[in-house]
């Protein structure tokens, strides 16, 4: 999977959870994205943090993470 594929894929994952119902305002809609976004820049921090302690046998990992984690801020 790209890394665009899997930026958006977390932040579905991570919506779904903030923000079940799309019955409520455009406004909640924006403030359940912006809470996905947050939460799925977490998660990709998190494994990020646990790559670099293992950096000698995951650089190309840690490339699309990083990758992962600037399509996210993109959204």
């Amino acid at each position: 999977m790209i890394p665009k594929e899997k930026a958006k894929e977390l932040v579905e994952k991570y919506y779904k959870k903030v923000y079940p119902v799309k019955a409520f305002s455009s406004t909640g809609l924006y403030e359940a994205k912006e809470k996905a976004v947050k939460a799925a820049l977490i998660c990709v921090d998190e494994v990020l943090l646990i790559l670099y302690h293992n950096s000698a046998i995951n650089g190309y990992r840690i490339n699309y993470w990083q990758e992962v984690k600037q399509e996210i801020e993109k959204l």
